[in-house]
């Protein structure tokens, strides 16, 4: 298994480690090197106990698992066992062509609850590239999912959100795309020095079921 920048920084690796169930964490990456690092360590946790979904944006779903397999990760097993999905974008977040949000949240917690009813106690492990939202302008659409994820869901399922920093700086509404990064989840950043993590509020209450069922940057690094 190759040395990785995420698997090298105590930091990423334990807020990972700390998602509490029902919430994610936000990503706002530098490169694709290190996006793929911190993504494939946050599904690595859950290689022996959970389900995981990756859902992919940017590279399509047979360069996701190679890649996937030489940084460590048993895709074959996972794979022959149903515990691993690599989706396509459209697959989750479209329904004829146009963004759905509860179509989105109910692929997951169908997910989640499927965790539950088969035994796999770690749950749901999910990893998201957000770039689509951008390539199609649907930034406001992507601003309504976010906030649909700024709860805790009551189903076990731990996400990573990854934004790119050139996605992010070039979509022209930087501040507002910012200020959708809930002030509960914790977002991290990497960059040249490695990752940065900046903590937010305590949990919220959790989503009654039903709810769910109807269902470049000015200072880049923050340093602590």
């Amino acid at each position: 298994m190759a040395t990785t920048l995420a698997s090298d920084d105590r930091g990423i690796v334990r807020a990972l480690s700390d998602i509490d169930p029902g919430s994610h964490l936000v990503l706002i990456y530098d490169s694709p090197e290190h996006k793929r690092d911190v993504l494939f360590s946050h599904l690595a946790l859950g290689a022996k106990d959970s389900k995981l979904v990756y859902v992919c944006s940017e590279e399509p779903p047979d360069q996701v698992e190679e890649e996937m397999s030489e940084f460590g990760i048993n895709v074959a097993w996972l794979k022959t066992t149903g515990r691993l999905t690599i989706a396509e974008y459209d697959q989750v977040y479209l329904e004829d062509g146009k963004v759905d949000v509860p179509k989105a949240i109910g692929y997951f917690s169908n997910l989640a609850w499927s965790c539950w009813r088969e035994g796999v106690g770690g749950g749901l492990r999910v990893a998201e590239e957000m770039s689509f939202f951008f390539r199609r302008r649907l930034v406001d659409d992507l601003k309504m999912y976010e906030k649909r994820l700024h709860r805790t869901f009551p189903f076990e399922s731990r996400g990573v959100c990854a934004y790119s920093v050139v996605d992010l700086a070039g979509s022209g509404r930087l501040e507002d795309l910012l200020g959708a990064f809930h002030r509960r989840d914790a977002v991290a950043f990497t960059g040249p020095n490695g990752v940065s993590i900046l903590d937010q509020e305590p949990l919220q209450k959790p989503v009654k079921s039903t709810e769910v069922s109807s269902g470049g940057l000015q200072s880049q690094y923050f340093r602590h």
